[in-house]
């Protein structure tokens, strides 16, 4: 259970330990409703002594930021396997792959310096940096993939909300995001 301190018809603190003789007698503590726990935080409004149901403004306000971190959660798993400064530098790999498609002489000096340290790709240098090539062109391509496939459903949950008429509709979105199970390769 979650109680909330009220000053003044406002929440301006949670608790997940019960206050009852922890605390001065004067301050007033409210234990929160179950249904109301995910949604209660500082400046919410309690009236005559009841917490208020939320407003559709309110809970979308809530709800969105949830939404967004679900997404990012789903994508930060396909990232995993990476250090993160290799991660910055995946726009430059497939530039410069997309590049070296179009021109096995273009200049693509991370693309090359890749390739010069990964002998298990190829006998040659020109077959080394065609098969990294390869690799990156297929690698972003399943990236595209699964992050259209997370976005798409970040963007499906807003609109969702945003369409929302009562709370009762907002509380029925399921905000989770599934990561997709087959991204190709």
């Amino acid at each position: 259970m979650l109680w909330a301190r009220i000053e003044d018809d406002w929440v301006v603190e949670i608790s997940a330990q019960n206050p009852a003789g922890c605390y001065h007698p004067s301050l007033v503590w409210m234990e929160i409703p179950a249904e109301w726990q995910a949604y209660v935080d500082n400046n919410y409004a309690v009236m005559d002594g009841e917490f208020q149901p939320p407003t559709l403004d309110y809970l979308r306000g809530q709800l969105k930021p949830k939404i967004n971190a679900a997404c990012d959660s789903a994508l930060a798993t396909l990232k995993a396997a990476y250090p993160e400064t290799e991660v910055l530098t995946w726009d430059q790999q497939i530039r410069e792959a997309e590049a070296l498609q179009t021109n096995a002489e273009a200049a693509a000096p991370l693309v090359r310096s890749l390739a010069a340290q990964r002998p298990v790709l190829g006998e040659t240098e020109t077959d080394r940096i065609t098969e990294l090539t390869r690799r990156i062109l297929a690698n972003a391509e399943v990236w595209s993939m699964a992050a259209g496939n997370v976005i798409g459903q970040r963007q499906a949950l807003e609109d969702a909300l945003d369409s929302a008429e009562s709370v009762e509709d907002l509380l029925a979105v399921n905000i989770a995001i599934h990561f997709p199970e087959d991204t190709g390769e």
